[in-house]
C-alpha cells in the first residue's frame, strides 16, 4: 500500500435483484487533505513534464480499475489476482484509486457490462465526492473530469467499454493484456481441438466434459447477478469457464446473448464477420465501433500470451492508429498472460504506463 493511502467507504454504486455492486476506493491522503494532495499534484505535474504551479484546487484525478477473470470470474478485492503494483503506482502519482464490481457473464451477457460501466460513472459523478466528504470532512476530493481507466485481461474490455460509453468520458485508458481487441478472430470464434493455454507452464489439457460447467450454463437468466468469485482455481469452476468457452467456440454466444452466433461466424472469413453482426451485438465490439473520440490509450501485452493473444492489443492499436487516436503499444518479449503476477515481474516492464495516464489526466 502507498505510504499515505486511506480507504473510503464502504460504498454501493447500485443494487440489482438484491445484489450490491460495490467499489473499493482509496486515496493518497493523510491527516490534512490539502497538504498531501497538493504534493501529489506537484508530483503529477513533474512526471508529465509540466511546470509546477500554484493550484488551489487540490482535487485528485481518479484512476478506475476493473479486475480480470475472463469476464466470468474474479473480484474487485485485493486478492491473489490484484495488481498491487498498479494501485501503488497510481496513488504515488497522485491519483485516487477505485476498483469496482461488475456483472460476471453467465447467464448475463455483455450488454449488462455496458450498463454497469454507465451506472458506475453516473454514480461517480453524482455521489462519490459527496460520500467521501461526509465520511472525511473534506470537499472537492476528486476531479471527476479527470478520470483514467485501466483493467487487466477481462478488465481491459471494461476499460474499452468505458472509453466508448461512460459519462464523464475518461481522459485515457490503459488496458493490460486485454481481451476483446480482436474477438472476431479464429481464436475466439472457432472451437479449439488442441490444447492452447500455457499460463507460464505446460499446455493445459482440454476439458473432457461439459459437466463441471452445467451449473453455470443452466443458471436462470432471471437469477440474481454474480459480481465476485474466489480466485482459487481448485475451488471455483468459473475460473475455468473462459477456457471452456474458447474450447467450444461459444464465447461469442455468451458475450452477445445470441445463441449460435459463434457457429455462424465460424463459417465466414474474418473480414466478413463484423458485417454479419446484429446492430445490438456490434456495440460490444470496441474495434468495430471506436471512432476519433476514443480516449488516448496505452496498450500493454506479453508477447507469449497464450490465453489472450497479443494480437488483441496489436489489432486494437492498429484500429486506433487508423482513427488518429493517440496511443502507445508495448509488447513485452518472452512473457505469458498475467506476467505481472509472476516472480519475474519488474516495474521496468511497465514504466511507460503511469506517465501516459498522468499526461492525459492533466489535458484540457
Amino acid at each position: 500500500m502507498s505510504k499515505h493511502s486511506t480507504s473510503h467507504g464502504p460504498f454501493i454504486y447500485k443494487r440489482v435483484a438484491g445484489v450490491q455492486y460495490k467499489p473499493s476506493a482509496h486515496s493518497a491522503i493523510c491527516g490534512q487533505f490539502g497538504l498531501v494532495a497538493g504534493l501529489s499534484r506537484a508530483i503529477m505535474r513533474s512526471a508529465s513534464g509540466k511546470p509546477s504551479k500554484g493550484d488551489e484546487d487540490h482535487s485528485l484525478p481518479l484512476f478506475v480499475f476493473f479486475h480480470g477473470g475472463g469476464l466470468v470470474a474474479g473480484s474487485r478485492k485485493q486478492d491473489a489476482w490484484f495488481p498491487h503494483w498498479l494501485k501503488n503506482a497510481a496513488l504515488d502519482a497522485g491519483f485516487a484509486f477505485l476498483s469496482a464490481d461488475y456483472t460476471l457473464l453467465g447467464p448475463h451477457n455483455g450488454h449488462t457490462l455496458v450498463t454497469d460501466v454507465k451506472d458506475l460513472f453516473t454514480w461517480i459523478a453524482a455521489d462519490l465526492n459527496v460520500l467521501i466528504a461526509e465520511s472525511t470532512g473534506t470537499s472537492q476530493l476528486l476531479n471527476i473530469n479527470r478520470i483514467v481507466v485501466s483493467g487487466a485481461s477481462a478488465g481491459g474490455y471494461l476499460a474499452y467499454l468505458a472509453g466508448l460509453y461512460a459519462t464523464p468520458k475518461p481522459k485515457a485508458l490503459a488496458p493490460i493484456y486485454s481481451m476483446c481487441g480482436d474477438i472476431l478472430s479464429d481464436f475466439w470464434v472457432k472451437p479449439h481441438t488442441e490444447p492452447f493455454a500455457k499460463l507460464g507452464g505446460p499446455l493445459q489439457p482440454l476439458f473432457p466434459s461439459i459437466a463441471p460447467f452445467l451449473p453455470i450454463i443452466d443458471r436462470s437468466p432471471t437469477a440474481p447477478p454474480i459480481t465476485e468469485t474466489s480466485v482459487d482455481p481448485t475451488k471455483e469452476v468459473r475460473i475455468h469457464y473462459l477456457s471452456w468457452l474458447l474450447q467450444t467456440g461459444e464465447f461469442t454466444d455468451l458475450l452477445t446473448g445470441e445463441k449460435g452466433l459463434g457457429a455462424k461466424l465460424e463459417k465466414l472469413e474474418k473480414e466478413e464477420r463484423g458485417g454479419a453482426l446484429s446492430a445490438e451485438a456490434r456495440v460490444l465490439y470496441p474495434a468495430l465501433v471506436a471512432d476519433k473520440s476514443f480516449p488516448p490509450t496505452f496498450l500493454l501485452h506479453g508477447a507469449e500470451d497464450s490465453l489472450i493473444l497479443a494480437d488483441e492489443s496489436r489489432n486494437m492499436a492498429a484500429i486506433l492508429k487508423g482513427l488518429g487516436v493517440e496511443h502507445e503499444l508495448v509488447i513485452i518479449p518472452g512473457v505469458d498472460h498475467a506476467f505481472d503476477m509472476t516472480p519475474a515481474f519488474d516495474l521496468s516492464m511497465v514504466k511507460g504506463l503511469i506517465p501516459f495516464l498522468v499526461k492525459h489526466s492533466e489535458s484540457t
